[in-house]
């Protein structure tokens, strides 16, 4: 058995698969013995983040320059670390640029001279090109501008195509900064940038001189 999860993709769920049928067939008295029940089978660690080289943010942002959308999207995922379906799904309700604020479901969070400048000129871009739009969402196309959803997935992946990074690696290159400069403090992190213990820890461990196990303290105040 275990040579037969030694050349399966999932081992996890598939170990899992076998603990439930034999499980189930003992309570019911169809074997005498679960043979899974001492099968230890780990599921793969999430990939390492990774940090962008000086090159790559220089390209990205060179390319933002000429690029509005792109420019805005950089901004939000570059420095807020939002996560590319939340700069997608952004409403202007969510935008205070009088007093410099982004809400983010229940939180607030203060808005930089370069995201604040990025927005203000994706808005003036935005109303010359569509000034009748009834359409919520901030960041627009040809097509959602005369609807009521927010750009595709597909769209916003291609505002990145042909550059040295994709959205995700703008945003976990932001996430390690920040982690960095705390000193790994996974609860600073956390706090940052709304995530939970686990991927806030994923960063942390980045981070940290060798990789030690999370204390049950941290684990426990999120």
């Amino acid at each position: 058995m275990v040579a037969w999860l030694d050349g399966r993709t999932h081992q996890a769920s598939d170990a899992n698969a076998l603990r439930d049928l034999f499980g189930g067939l003992k309570a019911q008295r169809l074997v005498f013995a679960n043979p899974t029940r001492r099968v230890r089978v780990s599921g793969k660690n999430p990939s390492t983040p990774t940090t962008l080289d000086s090159h790559a943010l220089h390209a990205i942002g060179e390319a933002a320059q000429h690029n509005p959308a792109l420019q805005v999207a950089v901004a939000l995922i570059g420095v807020h670390a939002l996560h590319p379906h939340q700069a997608r799904q952004l409403t202007l309700d969510r935008i205070d640029l009088p007093n410099m604020r982004l809400k983010l479901d229940a939180t607030s969070r203060s808005l930089d001279s370069f995201t604040a400048a990025a927005l203000s000129d994706y808005l003036d871009y935005r109303h010359s090109r569509w000034p009748d739009t009834s359409n919520a969402h901030l960041m627009l196309t040809r097509r959602t501008a005369h609807e009521r959803g927010p750009v595709s997935a597909y769209w916003f992946t291609s505002l990145f195509r042909g550059l040295p990074a994709t959205a995700a690696q703008l945003r976990e290159d932001r996430i390690l900064d920040e982690a960095r400069a705390a000193d790994g403090d996974p609860l600073h992190i956390a706090a940052m940038f709304g995530l939970t213990a686990k991927p806030a820890l994923r960063y942390a461990k980045t981070i940290w001189p060798e990789t030690t196990e999370p204390t049950r303290e941290i684990a426990e105040q999120r």
